[in-house]
């Protein structure tokens, strides 16, 4: 599969969390809370 989301933060800046969050949203597993040491 190739993926067509391309995420708006920059690498070291929250672009691994912002595509994950994204998946997360798009399977229903998102609730919005979440224990993390940077936000």
């Amino acid at each position: 599969d190739i993926s067509s989301y391309i995420s708006h933060k920059k690498g070291g800046a929250g672009c691994v969390r912002d595509v994950i969050e994204q998946v997360l949203k798009v399977q229903g597993k998102w609730n919005g809370q979440f224990d993390a040491k940077y936000d």
